[in-house]
């Protein structure tokens, strides 16, 4: 049952959301690869239950985005206690920050996104929320500058390609952070949920050491991308070996319960 389970979430899943993201970038409108840097007409898009207005690129994924965390609400789970603190791994525009902020308030929200292009946009988005921190780095195992890709999908599927970045103008570079570093500049002592959807850089996360951090979350939310790159799924239940676990799915998340973590 176990390999079947993981088989599933190693494939069966992974191909109905890239299924998905095709579905959703023939439906759009075509437009040009997006280049970070580049100048873009931004609009604002007021949304009933969201007290301040988007901020979205157009002809971007941006609109895709907002529309997965705050009209699908893929991030609408009920975790079985009230969240204090939140990291947010992969917060692209902020959407998925600012919908953690609507729903705990009182929470520490931390966010963390490696684009420049989109770390801007983000900084624009959850500037009226006290309670979000945004973090301009990518989360990686090592301190180190990482390079990033921005593939045709959108400014949403950005992710790391390798590490020691040239610096050049035709790359898109990055500061890795570790996520037990993270914590302690941000001095967090457990993680009350920790989402990522880091676009296949969760196998780097999860292949090196996370016991730190991990032994200190109570729930994780995260897209798997084995599509992208193989081995998040396997690196993921390797991981979790040591730990007693809950699991369960919303959308394309991965919810897992860590009972075993720290309180």
């Amino acid at each position: 049952m176990n390999r079947l389970r993981t088989l599933l979430q190693s494939y069966v899943r992974p191909a109905y959301g890239q299924a998905r993201r095709w579905i959703l970038s023939q439906l759009e409108i075509r437009a040009p690869r997006e280049k970070p840097g580049t100048s873009e007409q931004i609009r604002e898009i007021s949304i009933e239950g969201i007290p301040h207005p988007i901020k979205l690129r157009v002809g971007t994924s941006d609109a895709r985005s907002m529309a997965d965390c705050l009209l699908d609400m893929q991030y609408d789970i009920d975790p079985g206690f009230e969240p204090r603190t939140v990291v947010d791994l992969g917060g692209n525009i902020g959407c998925s920050a600012i919908y953690f902020a609507n729903r705990w308030p009182d929470a520490k929200i931390v966010v963390v996104e490696p684009l420049a292009a989109t770390f801007a946009i983000l900084q624009q988005n959850t500037e009226f929320y006290p309670n979000i921190i945004p973090v301009h780095a990518a989360a990686h195992p090592r301190r180190e500058t990482v390079e990033l890709f921005v593939p045709k999908t959108g400014f949403w599927a950005t992710r790391v390609t390798r590490a020691g970045s040239s610096g050049t103008k035709e790359s898109n570079s990055a500061r890795g952070l570790p996520v037990i570093d993270l914590l302690d500049e941000y001095g967090i002592d457990r993680i009350d949920i920790l989402k990522i959807d880091i676009e296949g850089s969760e196998a780097d996360l999860f292949a090196n050491n996370p016991h730190p951090w991990l032994s200190r979350t109570r729930l994780m939310m995260i897209e798997l991308h084995d599509n992208v790159r193989m081995g998040c799924t396997w690196h993921l239940e390797r991981a979790l070996k040591q730990y007693k676990t809950r699991k369960g799915h919303i959308g394309e998340n991965l919810l897992v319960w860590l009972e075993d973590a720290e309180t």
